[in-house]
Formats: structure tokens, C-alpha cells, sequence
């Protein structure tokens, strides 16, 4: 009686510490992604398509972590059997069967916001590599540029009106229509964000597992990887004599950062999955998959959405100012572009008029 007692405290106390870590991270995880809209609501220079996805994404991950704090208070009430007040038991019971209504919605949920942020991070790789190289300014006046530098205000970036509705509703809709079928062909999976507990523990269905996999893991990590590599390059090619760096340099870096440990947590999401087709055609399967517990990748998956604002603040200084301030580098390299025009339009005309001198002189002669 006394080792039973003792192994169920353990377990309580290890329910507790997840329950006050993920209390605290979604806590975190939503004080920083609400000071990005703060961020870009100050600053007119971030108003287009690039940002605004940007703040997709941050509402993402709040969302995220709040499907992971109802995945583990289901968890919780579907061990307590006193919890008849509010729930029967037979309620209770229902959230461990993979038919259940409150399982199709939150696996159709659940595969939304994975899939959705794999789409939004892709679409913003297609949209730098098809902009130019570096922003180009317009200001106000160019003879007080002349006169007062990099103090003259630069109007914002400029782009067609349709880019930003397009990079936001195009990946939402395509990760609705992939999470559809989990609530209508009740198609649920395993829910867990305590090791060895959850909910909808029964196996999932691997055929539509896999087309998940497949379009929401695979092939966007996949592109992704050739957008940075071209993206690189195309750095390296536009850059003579260090004049690159720029607005959307810093941005392209922090998609290929940010990139990074999502890309690791999907496939971390995708070992279990090669591992059971693995079994089932006969092969040995995976190493060290009895390591690779669900709910520590989800924990992982959730602490991203920190890491996500933290290198958005690192590394583009235009979310620091909290002010319609651009990027110094952008006004520098406009700077220098005005200037190069200038003197190549005056070289033009000094030219031109030096020619009709010389013409007029042989005439005379």
C-alpha cells in the first residue's frame, strides 16, 4: 500500500510540473507574440505582405499553446472519476476512444495549426525569392536628403495590393482542406502532452497520417530548403563590396534560422510514422524510438513559438524601434542610389553641353 502510495504522489508531482510548465510557457509564449502586433502597429515601414504573415504566424502559436493546455486538461479530467458534476463518466470515458466528436475536433485542430505554419513559413520563402534583392525608398524630398541626410522621412515600401491577401488566405486555406477530414471521416490520432497519457490513444489511421506527413512536413521542409539555398546564392551574387545588407537580407536570414528547429520537430514527428511502415513491410525497425515520446516533441513544438519572437527581435531592428523608423541600412544603400543618380545624370548633362560647344566651335571655324 505504501509503494502504491508512493508511486501515485510521483506521479502527481510529475502531472503538476507539466501542468505549471506549460502554464508558464503559454504564458510566455503569449506575452511575446502579442508584442510583435505592437511592434508592427508602431512602425509604417512594416505594413506589407512579409510582416503581415508574420503576425499569422504569431497568432498561431498562441493558438498552439492553447490547444496544448485543453489537450491537457481533457487528459486530466479523463483520469478523474469524481468529476460527475460537470461531465458523466461516460463523457469522461468517451475522450480515450478515437470516435468520440470531442476527438475528430480537436485532431482536425490539431492538424491545422501544424500544417498551417509549415504553409505560411513556405509562402514567405516564395515571396523573397520572387521580390527584388533590396527595398528601394521614395523620399519626400530629395534636396532635403541632400541637405539634412538620413534624418529626411522615406516613404514605406510599396507593393500590389493583392500580395498580402494572398500570402495570408492561401496557406489557410490549404490547411483547412487538409485538416477537414479528421472531423468529417472521423480520421482522430493520439493526443498527448503528458509521456505515457493522453487522449484519442487509440492508432491512428496511417494512410491519412501519411498524406499528412507527406503535404504538410515533407514537401514543404523539402522546398524550403531549395528557397534558402537560392536565396543565398542570389545573395552572394547581388552583393559587390558589401552593399547587401539590407532589410530583406536580415529577413531571409531569419526565415532560414526560424526554419530550423520547426524543420527538427517535424521530423521528429516523422520518425514514428517511416517507423511503422517500416514494421509493416517486414524491416527492422527505427533506433531509440522508445526516446522519442510525442508529448516532449510537442512540448518542443510549443517552446518554439518563444523562440519564433526572440529571433524576430534579434534580428530585424525594425521590431525594436517602436516607431515609423526604417531600417538604417535600407536609407543608406537609397542614400547611396540617389546620389549615383545624380552624379550619372550630371555627368550626363555636363557632357551634352560640352559636346554643343565643340560643335558650335567647328562650325565658326
Amino acid at each position: 500500500m505504501e509503494s502504491a502510495a508512493l508511486v501515485s504522489a510521483e506521479s502527481d508531482l510529475i502531472d503538476w510540473i507539466w501542468v505549471a510548465g506549460y502554464s508558464s510557457l503559454s504564458t510566455l509564449v503569449a506575452i511575446l507574440n502579442l508584442l510583435i502586433f505592437f511592434s508592427v502597429g508602431k512602425n509604417s515601414y512594416l505594413h506589407y505582405s512579409t510582416h503581415y504573415t508574420v503576425l499569422a504566424i504569431g497568432i498561431r502559436n498562441i493558438l498552439f499553446v492553447v490547444c496544448c493546455m485543453l489537450i491537457l486538461f481533457l487528459t486530466k479530467l479523463s483520469e478523474d472519476r469524481d468529476s460527475g458534476v460537470l461531465f458523466t463518466n461516460h463523457t469522461a470515458i468517451a475522450l480515450t476512444e478515437s470516435n468520440s466528436l470531442v476527438c475528430n475536433m480537436f485532431s482536425g485542430v490539431d492538424t491545422f495549426l501544424t500544417s498551417i505554419l509549415m504553409f505560411y513559413l513556405l509562402g514567405l520563402g516564395g515571396y523573397m525569392f520572387c521580390r527584388s534583392p533590396n527595398p528601394s525608398f521614395a523620399f519626400a524630398s530629395q534636396t532635403a536628403l541632400k541637405m539634412y541626410g538620413l534624418n529626411q522621412k522615406a516613404i514605406p515600401i510599396k507593393e500590389s495590393v493583392w500580395h498580402a491577401p494572398l500570402m495570408i488566405l492561401l496557406p489557410l486555406f490549404c490547411a483547412i482542406l487538409l485538416s477537414l477530414p479528421a472531423p468529417l471521416l472521423q480520421l482522430s490520432h493520439p493526443l498527448t502532452v503528458i509521456p505515457g497519457r493522453g487522449i484519442c490513444l487509440d492508432p491512428a489511421n496511417i494512410n491519412y497520417q501519411t498524406s499528412i506527413a507527406t503535404l504538410s512536413y515533407c514537401l514543404p521542409i523539402l522546398t524550403l530548403v531549395i528557397l534558402i539555398i537560392a536565396l543565398g546564392i542570389r545573395r552572394c551574387l547581388s552583393c559587390t563590396g558589401g552593399e547587401c545588407i539590407s532589410s530583406f537580407c536580415k529577413e531571409e536570414i531569419f526565415l532560414g534560422i526560424v526554419t530550423l528547429p520547426y524543420a527538427l520537430v517535424n521530423v521528429a514527428k516523422l520518425l514514428p510514422l517511416i517507423n511503422t511502415h517500416l514494421v509493416r513491410i517486414g524491416m527492422p525497425g527505427l533506433r531509440g524510438m522508445e526516446y522519442l515520446d510525442p508529448a516532449i516533441v510537442r512540448g518542443v513544438e510549443a517552446g518554439c513559438g518563444v523562440i519564433f519572437p526572440i529571433l524576430l527581435y534579434c534580428l530585424l531592428p525594425a521590431y525594436r524601434n517602436f516607431s515609423s523608423v526604417p531600417d538604417s541600412n535600407d536609407l543608406y544603400q537609397s542614400k547611396r542610389d540617389i546620389y549615383r543618380a545624380s552624379n550619372t545624370a550630371t555627368q550626363s548633362v555636363s557632357g551634352i553641353s560640352t559636346g554643343d560647344r565643340l560643335s558650335q566651335a567647328s562650325d565658326v571655324i
